[in-house]
């Protein structure tokens, strides 16, 4: 009877032991759970787990980053490229189409965006950045492509990539409208941009092709 009674007192203590021990380790360092010594996170195996890749940027087709944060040159090459391209189809537009409708929103086009280049150049130089050139991007090059090739289906064509377009100038403008630490002259220049390009995308809802058109 003795013996039972030892070996319950000495299996109590050690199980009051082991839980004193579990709860100070928890009250000296709760977030020292799932870490190794060195600080980094530990699967059940007791083995390091390797840290989270950094997440994926956003990119164009030559690999500049098209978050709010990226560089001013970048926003004006984009601009300039985007302004060139409307200019350009909007011209070919103008000597080819059929729809009275089509082409006023192409001379608006021309107009807008030819204004567009010569503020940009302006507001460039302001700023101390390098003039925007006369060039496009590989994707308008492609898209002014297509338009050349379109014949009858022309129309129709201008304007699903004027929408396109358009929702594209949208985003590019908005994010240097509001992105931080970008020299304020651009800024006001995206801003303006913005409201006059979203004023040509309500244009190009309003525009209509009849069957006889497309």
């Amino acid at each position: 009877m003795k013996n039972y009674l030892l070996v319950a007192t000495v299996t109590s203590f050690s199980l009051g032991s082991l839980a004193l021990a579990g709860c100070g380790e928890s009250a000296r360092d709760p977030a020292s759970k799932g870490r190794a010594a060195d600080g980094s996170s530990v699967g059940n195996g007791g083995d390091p787990v390797p840290p989270l890749p950094p997440p994926m940027r956003s990119t164009d087709n030559r690999g500049v980053d098209r978050s709010a944060a990226s560089a001013p040159g970048d926003y004006v090459a984009a601009a300039a490229s985007g302004d060139q391209f409307e200019i350009q189809s909007s011209r070919l537009v103008l000597e080819r189409s059929r729809s009275d409708l089509v082409k006023g929103f192409a001379r608006t086009m021309v107009e807008d965006h030819r204004t567009a280049t010569e503020r940009l150049k302006a507001v460039a130089q302001q700023v101390s950045l390098e003039a925007p050139r006369a060039t496009m991007l590989p994707k308008h090059l492609k898209q002014l492509e297509e338009l050349r090739s379109a014949g009858g289906n022309l129309d129709q064509l201008y304007l699903t990539q004027q929408r396109a377009a358009h929702a594209e100038a949208i985003d590019l403008h908005r994010g240097m409208s509001s992105a931080a630490g970008m020299p304020k002259p651009l800024g006001l220049f995206a801003r303006d941009m913005l409201s006059r390009v979203e004023g040509h995308a309500r244009m190009l809802d309003g525009i209509t092709l009849s069957p006889a058109a497309i």
